[in-house]
């Protein structure tokens, strides 16, 4: 049955409207390039909608990349941009990466070639990780309708804690410079440390950068880079400790490439910067690192399951059990680590000391004398050295349990993720599989220099079986590889080393697809844990 829709005065109520004025709109590129930088666009990606007398059609967005602030960037609005024909526009279903959804209610029509207005997204700056727009083709003509998606964020919001949008400038055709102002309005939280380059919607060459410091002070920093549609730099250390950035100078030029536009993993079709195909966008992102590493401590500790033991009730006294571990000391079968944390489970335990027996022999004492309720965790405890691994854990004390039920003790190592593993490897980090829960990505923070390039990995599992569909890498040149698995990997047991194309590179983050199968000889938790190490040759 055909479909009407409501006119354009119910738009206004909605929170729409139209514009067909190029220079004035609301967020237009006027604006965007003025010089306080207030919002910063990302393309979502690209839906298109055919022609029905009849019916509505539909079509999906998804988008490519991680939430990590350039693949898929965290957006408080959206705006649509009509092209190649006019549209009837029922809905949008915005699905965040969460999970969480919002629908959008439009039902108006827009002529070819405008823009709506500004449409806010509930729950503040989210990435995004699929658009479901409603709608069909209407008007003269055969062609279907173009409808880009523009996010927009506030150029003050953060991405990342730490992270922060500094600005964006375009370097047009026939030009060599472009340049923008930095906003600082946050006091402290305004200084980085560190920048990070980000190009869309057309390549670029990208020569060097003329930073200005809030105390009056520059620096040049020497890129010399091809940048394809979507690619971004590694995060560049800028010399001087944290301070204001007030103004980035930008040389370089336009490249015009088809293919590359073409081939570009951001869109679903060739895309142009507004109504521009003639420049291309440079964004420019600031770090704290600080700030930065201080809340993704907990990406940067890799947690093993070591053993298990049960601990009677028995009164006044205590018992003395024994766990001993198995496999040698290779970093899959008994990993090195620096600290031990004890967890609880059946009853509530009391535990007097752990015996450590490391694998050169060394012993060590840790006085605990604390009683654990059920279902909880100790403090993370100090082993004596450097990460090394351990032959064997006495651990000494007592269920406290009034109806007699046994208290199980698992021991859990703990180990810096970016603390080599045996010469020329390195922990990339961990990520757990949970039943029925996409898994969040694995940040990988490089800070090592040449040190942090791989050219292969492993993964291992741990807590549970799992199944392993695929690993998405993200590499520091803004590049991806797919590296498809299909496969069961059992509770302790590791992958062969898998090589990259291409050779060493820096990894940023790793996605892994796969799901957790409970194991008879796993840690009794419903997830399973997928480590994966990477290899320097």
């Amino acid at each position: 049955m055909k479909r009407g829709f409501i006119g354009l005065a119910l738009s206004f109520v909605l929170g729409f409207g139209i514009s067909t004025c190029k220079s004035s709109q609301n967020g237009s590129l006027k604006d965007i390039n003025g010089s306080e930088n207030k919002q910063d666009f990302e393309l979502l990606g690209t839906a298109t909608l055919a022609r029905s007398d009849q019916n509505i059609n539909s079509d999906v967005v998804k988008l490519v990349g991680t939430c990590d602030g350039f693949g898929n960037p965290p957006v408080n609005k959206v705006q649509l941009a009509i092209k190649a024909s006019d549209v009837e526009i029922d809905h949008i279903e915005v699905t965040f990466g969460n999970g969480e959804r919002q629908e959008l209610s439009v039902k108006d029509r827009f002529p070819k070639d405008t823009k709506s207005r500004d449409i806010d997204l509930t729950g503040g700056a989210r990435c995004i990780r699929s658009l479901f727009v409603v709608g069909r083709a209407v008007g003269d003509g055969t062609k279907p309708a173009l409808i880009r998606l523009w996010g927009i964020r506030d150029s003050q919001s953060q991405m990342q804690t730490g992270v922060r949008w500094l600005g964006r400038a375009f370097l047009d055709n026939g030009s060599d410079q472009a340049e923008f102002k930095v906003a600082n309005k946050l006091g402290k939280a305004d200084s980085v440390d560190a920048i990070r380059i980000v190009v869309r919607t057309n390549p670029a060459q990208i020569d060097r950068l003329h930073i200005v410091f809030g105390n009056g002070t520059t620096q040049d920093v020497t890129i010399q880079r091809f940048f394809n549609i979507g690619d971004q730099t590694p995060w560049i250390d800028l010399p001087g400790g944290l301070r204001f950035i007030t103004k980035v100078e930008i040389f370089g030029r336009f490249i015009a490439d088809q293919q590359a536009l073409d081939n570009s993993p951001l869109v679903s079709a060739p895309i142009a910067t507004e109504d521009r195909t003639d420049r291309s966008s440079v964004s420019i992102q600031g770090k704290n690192t600080e700030a930065f590493n201080a809340a993704n401590a907990k990406d940067l500790k890799d947690k093993e399951f070591l053993g298990a033991t049960d601990l009677a009730s028995s009164g006044s006294s205590t018992s003395a059990q024994v766990i001993r571990l198995k496999g040698t000391c290779d970093s899959v079968g008994n990993p090195p680590v620096h600290q031990i944390q004890l967890v609880t489970r059946n009853s509530d335990a009391q535990i007097d000391f752990v015996g450590v027996t490391f694998g050169n022999g060394d012993r060590q004492e840790l006085r605990v004398n604390q009683t654990l309720k059920k279902d909880s965790k100790s403090r993370e405890i100090d082993l004596d050295g450097a990460a090394r691994c351990v032959r064997e854990f006495v651990v000494v004390g007592k269920s406290t349990d009034p109806n007699g039920r046994q208290a199980s003790i698992r021991i859990w190592g703990v180990r810096d993720a970016l603390e080599q593993l045996e010469s020329g490897v390195r922990r990339l980090g961990a990520v757990q599989l949970q039943f029925g829960q996409e898994n969040d990505p694995m940040l990988v923070e490089n800070s090592l220099g040449s040190a942090d390039t791989i050219s292969a990995f492993r993964a291992i599992v741990r807590g549970n079986d799992a199944q392993i569909d695929r690993l998405i890498f993200s590499f520091g040149d803004g590049t991806t590889h797919v590296v498809e698995v299909s496969k069961l990997v059992l509770n302790g047991e590791a992958s062969e080393w898998i090589d990259f194309p291409r050779g060493r590179r820096n990894i940023t983050n790793i996605q892994v697809i796969g799901r957790t199968v409970r194991s008879l000889l796993g840690d009794g938790e419903d997830k399973a844990r997928i480590l994966v190490n990477g290899r320097m040759l």
